[in-house]
């Protein structure tokens, strides 16, 4: 796997705060079964399980993390954007396609990049999951 990051400050005549622009480039070629690959993104910020994702581009959704449910079920989609925020900072990951995402602790966005499995999961789809054949 390989990762680029770029970063870039937003000159303040375009914000409000000191905001900075990040560009995480991840590339993946998963070639052994049974993994999944997340990236998790972390910032000083009391959501307190709160997360919203876009509705393909035109609304957002907003999810509660629940921890009497699976982590299964609090994964979301997210066509091209996920965010937390408080009252002073918020953090908002934008993607170039689909993934899913979810808000599994208090600050943090957790995004799945890759997965592979040699047998079904049980979770509804009846066959092996290689999104990433070459």
């Amino acid at each position: 796997w390989k990762r680029t990051v770029v970063e870039k400050k937003i000159p303040p005549k375009f914000a409000n705060n000191n905001a900075t622009v990040i560009d995480f480039m991840f590339e993946t070629n998963l070639r052994t079964d049974n993994e999944e690959w997340i990236v998790r993104f972390q910032a000083p910020i009391s959501n307190g399980g709160v997360f919203h994702t876009d509705l393909n581009g035109f609304n957002f959704d907003t999810h509660y993390f629940r921890a009497d449910l699976p982590i299964q079920s609090q994964v979301f989609p997210m066509p091209t954007l996920a965010s937390i925020e408080d009252s002073g900072l918020r953090m908002t990951i934008l993607s170039e396609h689909s993934q899913g995402t979810a808000s599994l602790q208090d600050g943090t966005i957790d995004v799945w990049l890759d997965r592979r499995l040699r047998q079904d999961d049980d979770r509804g789809l009846g066959e092996a999951m290689r999104d990433n054949v070459p």
